[in-house]
Formats: C-alpha cells, sequence, structure tokens
C-alpha cells in the first residue's frame, strides 16, 4: 500500500491508439525517471532482502537476498526506501535538462513517499549520511554486468519509513556485504541519445558518505562599511 499510494499507478489514459498510465507522484512530461527499491528484514509473506518495485505490474522484484540470517536486524522499526534515476527517461525529449528534471522528479517521489507514510501513521526520515557509491553498491547499481544491455541507473536518495526512528548506526555499507543478487536490467530502448554533459554533472554531484557541513564566513569588516555606507545614503537603491 505505500508503494501504491507514493509510485503507483493512479490511472490510465487513452487518446486515438494511444494508452498510457498515470502514476501518484507527479513527473515532468509523465517521464518517471525515478524508480524504487525496498530494503526490508523479513517480514510476514515478504522474505528479508532487496526489493525493486515494478508500478506497471504493481509488484516487488527481489533484487538481492541476505548471505546471513542475521541481515538486517538493524530494519526492526521499519523499512527503507530507496529512489534511484534513469536520465535516459528525460534525455531523449529534453536532452541536457535531463538531469535537472531527474532531479526535480526525484523531489516530487520523495514527497509523495512523505504523503503515503503518513496516511498510514509512519515518519519518513531522509538518510541524509548515505553516500552515492553506498547506496548503489547496496541496490546493485554498480553492477555492470547486469546493466550490460540497459541504460544506467542512478542512486539518488534513501529514506527510512517506519513508526519508529532510524535505528543508530544504520549502515548501506553493513547491509550490502552479505547480498546475493540476481536479475538484469532490462533495456528501454534501441533509440539511444549521446549526452555526455549529463555524465559529467552527474560524477561532479555525486554525493560523499558523509556530508560536509556547510561553512560560513564572516563578512570582512571593509564590505561591512561599504554596505552600511550604501544602506544610509539617500541615493543607494
Amino acid at each position: 500500500m505505500l508503494f501504491e499510494l507514493s509510485l503507483g499507478l493512479s490511472a490510465w489514459k487513452q487518446q486515438g491508439g494511444s494508452r498510457w498510465a498515470l502514476r501518484c507522484n507527479p513527473s515532468s512530461g509523465n517521464l518517471h525517471p525515478t524508480e524504487g527499491y525496498l530494503i526490508c528484514a523479513a517480514w510476514p509473506g515478504l522474505a528479508a532482502g532487496v526489493y525493486h518495485y515494478l508500478s506497471h505490474d504493481h509488484v516487488l522484484e527481489q533484487r538481492a537476498t541476505p548471505g546471513s540470517t542475521l541481515w538486517g536486524r538493524e530494519l526492526r522499526g521499519g523499512v527503507v526506501l530507496a529512489l534511484t534515476g534513469i536520465h535516459w527517461r528525460e534525455a531523449w525529449k529534453y536532452g541536457l535538462r535531463a538531469y535537472r528534471y531527474g532531479q526535480h522528479d526525484g523531489g516530487h517521489a520523495i514527497a509523495a513517499i512523505a504523503y503515503a507514510a503518513a496516511a498510514l501513521g509512519w515518519r519518513a526520515q531522509l538518510l541524509s549520511g548515505w553516500g552515492d557509491a553506498e547506496l548503489a553498491a547496496l541496490l546493485g547499481l554498480d553492477r555492470r554486468e547486469d546493466f550490460a544491455d540497459a541504460e544506467p541507473e542512478s542512486p539518488e536518495v534513501a529514506l527510512w519509513v517506519g513508526p519508529e526512528p532510524p535505528p543508530m548506526g544504520l549502515s548501506p555499507g553493513a547491509l550490502a556485504r552479505s547480498l546475493v543478487f540476481t536479475g538484469r536490467a532490462n533495456r528501454l530502448s534501441d533509440a539511444q541519445f549521446a549526452w555526455p554533459g549529463i555524465e559529467a554533472v552527474a560524477r561532479a554531484t555525486q554525493r560523499p558518505s558523509t556530508t560536509p557541513a556547510p561553512t560560513f564566513f564572516p563578512v570582512s569588516s571593509r564590505h561591512s562599511r561599504a554596505a552600511a555606507a550604501r544602506t544610509s545614503s539617500p541615493h543607494s537603491t
């Protein structure tokens, strides 16, 4: 229900011979570059592991299984929802703007998950300390053999969802250590467009494991006096 309310299909539309789906989370041009994943411990009717949410069929595809029966003990009291982006879904239409639109859609997905969680009596919290490389390893996005014929998928963000706050020391690296992956990504289209600028931006904005605190520089006295002079001048605008 959490996935259905946030990332699931909400309606189908048809015009002439064309038929397309609408989803709960808004998207630029209804292109939906954002994909959803579930990382969870064992639940009734659901084995522990990493799952990809397939919105078309409203099912969870198991991406990885734990190699240890002790895996996921730290996930009690909630689950992790991860979001990824496929730049090609925007690039074929918007070119170099695809990265910006993908980030825009990711924000829509975060908000949709937060609303869905609240409707179910849970909270959603960003796991801001999870780096892109760690999240990619946990989801198997860095396994090139699994994406050999498919468009690459980039890590975006992870959220903790549940009735309890995230446990201290929850680490994507520890969760990824004993996973056994299965399956391969399917190719979206035979038509490909080379936009190297998108990949360059993605590399430049890759989030490290530890997000540095912002640095604030004091304004110099010279600049302060100049600003005060402009403010006090009757001719300043």
